[in-house]
């Protein structure tokens, strides 16, 4: 899989961020590839979900975000391409995780949408930010 690009990018860093009309955040994890059963992926995409729970609970993003309730934070995984079977179980197994992390009921949903042009990773960013925008977001950064 070393030569194939992973369809999830800097695990560190927050792909989307959009801020709702009620003051609620959602973090976008956007895969812009097929999501599989590799434990590589699996792997990558627990430690993006990682990342954005240390985001979350930092004082930067309480400070950025002007402190949103747990009920009004979603983590959201916005897929492009196949997803195997195994992901939506991973989600699903992941939420009580979530749920501790995020020091409140915390939010996370799977998103896929069957776009077959993955090649370009921006294209696909671009259309998922029309898509946060088409959500009634205020703003996507």
């Amino acid at each position: 899989m070393s030569e194939v690009e992973l369809p999830i990018q800097n695990p560190d860093r927050a792909d989307i961020v959009g801020v709702r009309q009620d003051g609620g955040v959602e973090l976008f994890i956007v895969a812009s590839g097929p999501l599989t059963a590799e434990p590589q992926i699996q792997k990558l995409l627990l430690d993006k979900v990682e990342a954005y729970l240390g985001y979350i609970n930092s004082d930067e993003f309480k400070a950025e975000f002007e402190n949103p309730p747990a009920d009004r934070t979603t983590i959201i995984i916005s897929c492009y391409g196949s997803v195997d079977p195994v992901i939506p179980e991973l989600v699903e197994r992941t939420k009580p995780w979530v749920m501790k992390a995020s020091q409140g009921p915390g939010n996370l949903r799977r998103t896929c949408h069957e776009e077959t042009d993955t090649a370009n990773g921006h294209a696909v960013r671009r259309a998922l930010r029309r898509r946060v925008r088409q959500a009634h977001l205020v703003e996507a950064r």
